[in-house]
C-alpha cells in the first residue's frame, strides 16, 4: 500500500472515523466518503482541514480527499 507506517494508518483512520462519526472498523482504504457513508461537503471540508493542520498537508477545499487510500498516499507524498 504505502510506507506510511502501521501506527500513523491507525492514528489517521480512527481520526477520520470520529470527523465521519462512524466506527474506525467501518472505513476500509476503498470505503468512499460521500457514496458509501453519505458525508456532505462540509465534511468533506473538515477531513482536508484537520489534515491540512494536524499533518501539514497542502489540500484544496475543493478537491478534498474521498477515501482513506486518496489521504495515505498523500502522506506518504509528502512523508508524514
Amino acid at each position: 500500500m504505502t510506507s506510511v507506517d502501521e501506527t500513523r494508518l491507525a492514528e489517521v483512520t480512527e481520526l477520520i472515523a470520529g470527523i465521519l462519526e462512524v466506527e474506525a472498523d467501518q472505513l476500509t482504504p476503498t470505503t468512499h466518503f460521500q457514496d458509501d457513508l453519505d458525508a456532505d461537503s462540509l465534511t468533506l471540508a473538515e477531513v482536508a482541514a484537520v489534515l491540512e493542520s494536524d499533518y501539514g498537508l497542502a489540500m484544496d477545499p475543493t478537491q478534498p480527499p474521498v477515501t482513506l487510500a486518496e489521504i495515505f498516499a498523500l502522506l506518504d507524498k509528502e512523508g508524514r
